[in-house]
């Protein structure tokens, strides 16, 4: 099968890797835009795949497939490339908008798309991050056809997740990426043997898409939902609070004991948002009622060598961490 691969996903590499593997032909890719070759994000959890060459650039140029960047598959000049290459069936993975019937008739063999939740539970962009976010049941892949309206078509092949909730967004997403891997294969040979699929079933659910107010830090919020929203939010996304006239980031968020000492040094009794102790990349403070320690502290738009002389230097135990909303005009006074 003469395949085409239209994704957002710099570590898409592995699924070329696994069509052709399985005796399929990945004849071209199309990405919508070139930041997906960008490094930035990559942690430990997709270290592996880029050592493994996951990496969709790279890919293309080891085995010399014609790689295209547009955002839009209905352009001209696209179709004209998918006519020369002769491409069968379209698999879309991490592609950001819909695409039109008229560009699916290119596609003899039919469109596939791959969407990380059980559908119908979960349609829309980046159902991840409100699984994590809303601890939400239906993380998996489905692989289904492409209909007008978005995640709706018939469903090829599914596979079920366990849902891991003490894990961040990347450790979940790299796993994601290694199902895709294994699966992907599957889904192409159910796609040919019933090309009209499977209807979904149940009462469809749509995810929150994530907004950039998420990453800031409410102090009176409840320690299990902040604690949820840090790590949906991590890496792509670090949190943001406040203290003393600085924007703050940081990566992590979990329940602590206070240190005697510390809670005598506090002439006041703590209330949501009180720092306790500050240390050189964390804060330790009160939160939604929960003595919590924020790790991977940075200061806002500063080199990260300056962070912990800033930290030690200018915030103290009895200071305030800002609400939400002072937060959030704050950053964009920073950012602007």
């Amino acid at each position: 099968m003469r395949i085409v691969l239209a994704t957002g996903e710099r570590l898409a590499g592995g699924a070329v890797r696994s069509l052709e593997k399985s005796g399929h032909e990945v004849v071209g890719v199309i990405s919508p835009y070139q930041g997906v070759y960008r490094r930035a994000g990559l942690n430990r959890h997709l270290v592996l795949f880029d050592l493994l060459g996951w990496d969709i650039l790279k890919t293309c140029k080891r085995r010399d497939i014609p790689l295209r960047i547009t955002k839009r598959l209905e352009d001209g000049d696209i179709r004209a490339f998918l006519r020369q290459i002769r491409a069968e069936m379209l698999v879309v993975f991490g592609w950001p908008r819909l695409i039109s019937s008229k560009v699916l008739e290119c596609f003899p063999a039919g469109a596939c798309n791959i969407h990380p939740s059980l559908l119908p539970r979960l349609r829309g962009a980046d159902p991840l991050f409100a699984i994590i976010d809303e601890a939400s049941d239906g993380f998996g892949i489905s692989y289904h056809r492409l209909a007008p309206e978005m995640d709706a078509g018939n469903l090829y092949h599914t596979v079920s997740l366990r849902y891991d909730p003490n894990a961040a967004y990347d450790a979940h997403y790299a796993r994601l990426l290694r199902a895709i891997h294994q699966s992907l294969p599957t889904a192409v040979r159910a796609m040919v043997a019933h090309p009209e699929g499977s209807p979904q079933s149940g009462e469809p659910t749509h995810a929150k898409r994530f907004r950039q107010h998420m990453r800031t830090l409410e102090p009176s919020a409840a320690f299990e939902v902040s604690r949820r929203r840090t790590l949906a939010c991590q890496s792509h996304h670090s949190r943001l609070t406040a203290c003393n006239g600085r924007v703050l980031e940081f990566h992590g968020m979990r329940r602590i004991t206070p240190s005697t000492k510390a809670l005598e040094e506090l002439s006041v009794p703590p209330i949501d948002g009180t720092v306790l102790e500050v240390g050189w990349t964390r804060i330790r403070a009160m939160l939604g009622g929960e003595w919590t320690e924020l790790s991977g502290v940075r200061v806002f738009g500063h080199p990260f060598w300056m962070s912990p002389l800033i930290l030690r230097q200018h915030i103290r135990p009895g200071d305030h961490l800002a609400d939400r909303k002072t937060v959030l005009a704050m950053w964009r006074g920073v950012r602007d």
